[in-house]
């Protein structure tokens, strides 16, 4: 309509429809009453001088994630000098995963962020960019990758070296391994039993492979095992001793 009257566009008239079932014969009609006009439409609007579209980012995403998380953008309205900008109506999100093409995830939202539990296989990489529209109707294209991250949905391995079945030392020192397929491992938690006892803390969250028992008692069993979570926060099931 603004084209209209600005004459940048022909005005080839209006259509105006409603609900004209033909086989309820249901018409419509439009007639002036006042002298010999015919019907008209008045166009009113507000012109603005906000032309520009607005300016948006994914925020970063951790490097490495596992089952779901997430997804934050943020932007900025822009105007000409002199004019102020109407403000960011609405955003579009698209993802992709392995640089494939990109596909829709939010659009037309109003919200700066949602959680994104779809499935996506361990291992792969994820995309995600994002587009606006502002109250002026301006809308940004869509850009290049904005944030990127891997799917990391498998815990990490380890292993404990073995200790000798009998000692006469009351302190002993512990060492194990671990492994991760994609992230790597984070760190480590270790327990302990006395004999047939409920397992016990010994040290937790710890980025070392070894550690030193000490205070260990005659004629009693000594039991240990470990556990690693990875930098995408996936964590080992306890193994047995």
């Amino acid at each position: 309509m603004r084209a209209w009257v600005k004459g940048s566009r022909p005005h080839f008239g209006l259509l105006i429809t409603g609900d004209e079932t033909p086989h309820r014969k249901r018409t419509r009609e439009f007639a002036s009453r006042q002298a010999n006009e015919r019907p008209y439409i008045e166009v009113d609007f507000v012109a603005s001088c906000d032309n520009l579209p607005p300016i948006v980012s994914v925020n970063a995403l951790p490097q490495f994630v596992n089952s779901g998380f997430t997804v934050a953008w943020s932007g900025q309205d822009q105007a000409p000098s002199g004019c102020a900008p109407t403000g960011i109506a609405a955003w579009d999100i698209q993802y992709r995963v392995d640089f494939d093409v990109w596909i829709n995830w939010r659009f037309n939202t109003t919200a700066t962020s949602a959680f994104f539990d779809r499935e996506i296989t361990n291992g792969r990489t994820l995309q995600f960019r994002a587009r606006a529209v502002d109250n002026a109707g301006n809308r940004s294209s869509f850009p290049g990758a904005q944030a990127t991250t891997v799917v990391d949905t498998v815990a990490p391995t380890t292993s404990m070296a073995p200790l000798p079945e009998f000692t006469v030392q009351s302190n002993f020192v512990l060492n194990w391994t671990g492994a991760d397929n994609i992230s790597g491992v984070a760190n480590y938690d270790v327990e302990f039993r006395i004999d047939d006892g409920g397992w016990q803390q010994l040290i937790n969250a710890t980025p070392l492979t070894s550690f030193t028992f000490t205070g260990a008692q005659d004629f009693t069993v000594y039991s240990f095992r470990v556990r690693a979570r990875d930098n995408a926060g996936n964590v080992q099931a306890w193994p047995n001793a």
